[in-house]
């Protein structure tokens, strides 16, 4: 009974060593994934040309909720869909995105527990009822192809303490986490951040042949119940050829300035605010204009639907009509005015608050509306000479001609202008309108 009994043991024992053996030598796939994949690539065949889409989901603190936003390439250019296909302008951010995961090298294996997604930062914003703290979820990215089919995904979650560049990611529907080298910041849900600044394309320098010639601030308040309008104040600027920028004409609550020095009269910082502001015209928002809207806008001629000037009125743009190629309107907070060397002039109308949608931010919202026509004043006549002379006759017929030209250029830029700014309605932060209209003492 004695040696049954020993000899159970001792079977046993021999077995909880030999399973043990087995167990330390078999080649569990685990620890073969984490050790190959240690230096290779995350992604090894995903190609940037053969991205036709985008979608970035994370979650927004400022609205406390998760925002995503989504980009579809159309031709040429990207657009927003759930922005009724605007423009993406800001062309560097796409291709920095899509460049985001090429040789994206394993530096580390960290986890292969679906437990440790919370402490590294990675659980998938995009999981429905997920109940993880906010903060701990993840950023995710979603590369797709020409038939919305996923070609690469991520999550970047926490920054690697103490080791800038580096973040713990992982792969949506998979539990490891890695570590690589990231740049986080290029992803961003944030409409704004996917636009280009220079909102009227203004030219920052003369290399095309094109400079600003001069811009003016109308700065008034309308009141839309009794169209009682108030006049804050109004400053026009030339700038010369030597490209300094000058005042030469400022009133201050409907009365004009004679000071001899009008620079002097506003004041410190006031003028940098508005040029700064002008290259940094970025809106938050947009939103596309109605049908009517957009046909009224599209016509060569005043319009005279009643209906469609009262909807637009409402949103404090009032009408004035058409002329020199452009529908002209004067918006309830305010115009800018800017006038190109080529002889076009765009004006910026700013009208009535817009609603905000989501998150904590007190700041007010603007509507905007951008226009474009001609400045007849850049294309003075060609005075014929008096003289027969064939010389003189010839100068003349030459500048009449170029002079010709040069309009029918502005036309077509005018009528490029327009086509590409008329279906929209910007949204403007208050930061933005404090830049562009600096306040002044009325006293």
């Amino acid at each position: 009974m004695k040696s049954a009994y020993f000899t159970t043991i001792v079977m046993g024992i021999i077995a909880a060593l030999t399973a043990a053996f087995a167990a330390a030598s078999y080649p569990w796939p685990e620890a073969v994934t984490q050790n190959a994949q240690v230096s290779k690539p995350l992604f090894e065949n995903y190609e940037t040309s053969a991205v036709r889409g985008i979608e970035i989901i994370a979650y927004d603190s400022d609205r406390s909720d998760i925002e995503r936003i989504r980009l579809k390439r159309s031709g040429q250019n990207w657009i927003i869909p759930q922005k009724s296909g605007f423009d993406v302008t800001g062309d560097q951010r796409v291709i920095e995105v899509t460049r985001a995961l090429n040789d994206r090298t394993v530096l580390e294996v960290n986890s292969d527990s679906q437990t440790d997604h919370v402490n590294f930062g990675v659980v998938d914003p995009s999981d429905v009822g997920v109940t993880t703290a906010r903060s701990r979820l993840g950023t995710k990215l979603v590369l797709s192809d020409r038939d919305q089919k996923t070609i690469a995904h991520i999550i970047v979650g926490d920054q690697v303490k103490n080791s800038p560049g580096k973040y713990y990611v992982r792969v949506p529907g998979k539990p490891t986490i890695y570590t690589i080298e990231f740049e986080k910041g290029i992803l961003t849900s944030d409409f704004a951040q996917w636009v280009d600044p220079n909102l009227l394309e203004l030219p920052t320098d003369a290399s095309d042949g094109l400079a600003i010639s001069g811009f003016a601030i109308n700065r008034h308040r309308t009141d839309q119940e009794t169209k009682k309008d108030e006049p804050l104040y109004r400053a026009t600027y030339e700038i010369s050829d030597q490209q300094k920028l000058e005042v030469v004409a400022l009133s201050i609550s409907g009365k004009e300035s004679d000071s001899e020095d009008l620079a002097r009269v506003l004041p410190n910082g006031f003028t940098e605010s508005i040029v700064r502001s002008l290259f940094g015209l970025r809106p938050t928002d947009v939103e596309k204009q109605n049908k009517a809207v957009i046909e009224f806008l599209r016509q060569t001629q005043t319009g005279d639907d009643e209906k469609t000037v009262s909807q637009l009125a409402e949103r404090g743009f009032i009408y004035s009509g058409y002329e020199n190629g452009g529908h002209r309107f004067t918006g309830t907070n305010g115009e800018l005015s800017i006038l190109r060397s080529d002889g076009v002039r765009f004006t910026l109308a700013i009208g009535e608050l817009a609603n905000r949608v989501g998150g904590e931010s007190l700041s007010l919202l603007y509507q905007a509306i951008v226009t474009a026509e001609i400045d007849p004043a850049a294309f003075p006549e060609i005075e014929e000479p008096d003289s027969n002379d064939e010389s003189e006759q010839k100068a003349y017929l030459r500048e009449k001609k170029q002079r010709t030209e040069q309009i029918a250029a502005a036309q077509s830029q005018v009528k490029q202008i327009n086509r590409k700014h008329r279906p929209w309605i910007y949204v403007l932060d208050e930061s933005v309108i404090n830049g562009l209209f600096p306040e002044i003492d009325s006293q």
